[in-house]
């Protein structure tokens, strides 16, 4: 079986052992018929669906066949069409949380809430005087969860009305006494992430008070980053207070972070305001981790559990901030701007900008021997070429690294083949010797993207 050209990203601490990164592509594992037994597909493109104002959107939820968004500090709904129409204001803040209920959509800008009725759409501020104070909403059966900033309470509101509270419908987090960075429902569960532990509750429909703790669920991971819980996959994902990845097993949290991906997060610093979403895209499950301070953005697909990074044309992270799944479509907010944008894998470009998709592959060695590598191809779909302009020669190159990446050889290009052109081959000869290698190759050019295969042809000599 021929060897992929990269597999995942996974940088090491020491770039001699592993410096592969797979930025702007994912690998998707094929059956065993197939030509390879995984290939890279490119990351999808987006075009603009709608504008929400100046930006950036930085929630969106669906309710009464409309999507709701916060853009800045302003509220939008927009229709299945495209057209926004602007609600009224909120504070603009940056952990912004957003959910609905039957009646409602109910927007948490800490410390204060908001509320849409979706019959009217009129947007007002929550000024019942038992309201005192949010750091997040989440809405379960009906309640609206939450939990007071800086804090280990939480209360609710009553069923299907976030302005109707009562000061004694609150609760503590009791199994330890951090606090609650943020409350989060799933499978009709309330997740508790505090700073240090996690608990669940449930709603068991008590006269007094409605929830009850989950015996037994009590997780001794925290939460480092409000942001960064998500799910998808059937299980929650968030970045824990060890800076470690994970996602819901049961009651557990699974380590999906790789030592790369963690080593990675530590050099960043500053994670506290990591933000995540998840999408579904041809039987993918993606959770997406940013850190705007750290600029970089990575992606867990559920499907093969490897990591990939993803770059958006002149920031070195992905800059999209939201996401959602309606219309039957993927939609994302920019953090650039006020655009909501589709993500769609036939589209080639980003925000009318294009991506660069770039590949570094494992190290190449022969055990310690002097390598000499003739030829290299590296086997792309080829003919995927567009009619005219940029696209229309679409050109790959090539460059490798004999220092573990501190220089670089000369870019080397080859035509992918124009458009119709399936025979192309793309092919490099007199690679020259070396000890160890690692190739990279990148592509700009709005065209598919399927990397399928590296085809050596090298051989060694004895040590010298």
């Amino acid at each position: 079986m021929r060897p992929p050209f990269a597999v995942n990203s996974y940088a090491a601490r020491s770039p001699t052992v592993s410096a592969q990164r797979v930025i702007n592509a994912y690998p998707e594992i094929q059956p065993e018929d197939a030509k390879a037994k995984l290939v890279l597909y490119g990351t999808p493109g987006a075009s603009l669906f709608a504008t929400a104002g100046t930006g950036p959107v930085k929630a969106a939820v669906r309710a009464a066949d409309a999507l709701y968004c916060v853009s800045g500090a302003e509220v939008y709904k927009v229709t299945s069409a495209g057209a926004a129409t602007l609600l009224g204001t909120v504070d603009d803040v940056d952990n912004v949380t957003i959910d609905r209920n039957r009646n409602q959509v109910i927007i948490v800008t800490p410390p204060s809430m908001w509320v849409v009725d979706t019959a009217t759409d009129t947007l007002a501020e929550v000024t019942d005087p038992d309201f005192e104070g949010a750091a997040s909403v989440a809405v379960l059966d009906g309640y609206a969860i939450l939990p007071k900033p800086a804090s280990d309470q939480w209360g609710i509101t009553a069923i299907n009305d976030a302005t109707d509270l009562d000061a004694l419908d609150i609760a503590t987090a009791e199994s330890a006494p951090d606090r609650i960075v943020r409350g989060f429902v799933d499978h009709r569960e309330l997740w508790l992430f505090g700073e240090e532990t996690i608990e669940v509750w449930y709603n068991a429909g008590g006269a007094d008070f409605p929830f009850q703790r989950v015996s037994g669920a009590h997780l001794e991971t925290g939460c480092s980053a409000f942001g960064s819980i998500a799910k998808t996959d059937n299980s929650v994902f968030w970045l824990g207070d060890d800076r470690k990845v994970y996602r819901a097993q049961g009651y557990q949290g699974l380590r999906i972070s790789t030592h790369a991906i963690e080593e990675a997060i530590r050099k960043i610093g500053v994670v506290s305001d990591a933000i995540a979403y998840t999408y579904d895209q041809g039987g993918h499950s993606f959770y997406v981790l940013t850190f705007p301070t750290g600029a970089r953005s990575f992606v867990y697909d559920a499907a093969t559990q490897l990591w990939h990074e993803r770059e958006s044309f002149g920031l070195d992270r992905y800059r999209w901030d939201c996401a959602i799944e309606v219309f039957d479509r993927v939609l994302v907010g920019d953090s650039q701007s006020g655009g909501i944008y589709e993500l769609d894998p036939d589209t080639y470009t980003e925000a009318g900008e294009p991506i660069r998709r770039r590949l570094i592959g494992p190290p190449v060695h022969a055990d310690g021997n002097l390598a000499f590598e003739s030829r290299l191809e590296v086997e792309f779909e080829p003919g995927t070429g567009l009619t005219t302009g940029q696209g229309s020669d679409p050109q790959i190159s090539l460059r490798w690294s004999e220092d573990d990446g501190a220089t670089w050889s000369p870019e080397y290009w080859r035509d992918l083949g124009a458009k119709g052109l399936r025979a192309a081959r793309v092919v490099w000869n007199r690679l020259g010797s070396f000890r160890r290698r690692i190739y990279e190759v990148t592509m700009s050019d709005p065209v598919k993207f399927v990397c399928i295969a590296a085809n050596p042809d090298m051989r060694s000599s004895p040590r010298k």
